[in-house]
């Protein structure tokens, strides 16, 4: 790409050279002759912004995410941020299915977990897929309050932004860290997180239930308050009596 741009300056540059040069050993020119000249150093300069534009508009992105619909060559995937994400595929992507069955855009369904490497378009938020892959587990995010531990066998309870319970594992290969103004983030551990703390839990969901969720990194907050919705579910269980929630579900406070 920088070939190509500094290719396109240095015709601009060596055009306007020999334009002016001609000029200055009287050659003779008509008002239409230069008139045609500036307007094709014009559109050299147009076409050298242009490809400049393109080369900063689109980059090498990848993404990972559970397939919501497919509709023609268009995926609209969710991503472990629980974000839509728009792929397109065309005739030069390639797909592998880490298998010995290859597979293609046809064999896509909903729900099943990709890897997608492409070309990401900055401007419309869409990736041309290159390549497209089967993945086991994909790893997300989420925002959560801590209801109560269970330290006989390593596990945090959580409620979730729309009042879902579910079970965090603290495995030995978690990595928990505190945050809170004064210190900013340190190296903290199971043992200090507190129930009713913001909890951030990036992991995995188990594959027998989706309520667990294997941590492989834990943020605590030790000063920042929950969301608004958390904080709404956390005080439902801490109630004394079941309240809806919305969803068609009633929570029932946990008893201690």
């Amino acid at each position: 790409m920088k070939k190509i741009i500094l290719t396109l300056l240095f015709f601009a540059f060596a055009t306007n050279f020999l334009f002016e040069a001609k000029l200055a050993n009287g050659a003779t020119h008509t008002p239409t002759s230069e008139t045609e000249e500036i307007n094709r150093l014009e559109k050299l300069k147009e076409l050298i912004a242009s490809t400049a534009a393109k080369k900063n508009l689109v980059d090498k992105k990848g993404i990972v995410g559970t397939i919501k619909d497919v509709n023609g060559t268009k995926i609209i995937a969710s991503d472990f941020q629980n974000q839509d994400r728009i792929i397109d595929i065309d005739e030069l992507t390639k797909f592998d299915g880490n298998t010995s069955n290859s597979f293609g855009l046809s064999d896509l369904q909903k729900g099943d977990a990709l890897s997608f490497i492409g070309l990401f378009n900055k401007e419309t938020e869409r990736l041309l897929a290159r390549f497209v892959y089967k993945v086991e587990n994909i790893p997300f995010f989420i925002d959560a309050g801590v209801i109560e531990k269970n330290t006989s066998n390593f596990t945090i309870n959580i409620m979730t932004s729309n009042g879902e319970e579910k079970t965090v594992n603290v495995e030995s290969s978690t990595k928990t860290i505190s945050f809170d103004k004064k210190e900013g983030m340190i190296k903290s551990g199971y043992s200090k997180i507190e129930s009713g703390q913001r909890i951030i839990i990036t992991g995995f969901k188990n594959a027998n239930d989706d309520k667990i969720i294997n941590a492989s990194r834990i943020i605590h907050f030790l000063d920042l308050p929950t969301t608004s919705q958390v904080k709404k579910y956390l005080d439902l269980f801490n109630s004394d009596s079941p309240i809806s929630t919305g969803s068609g579900k009633r929570l029932t406070p946990i008893t201690r």
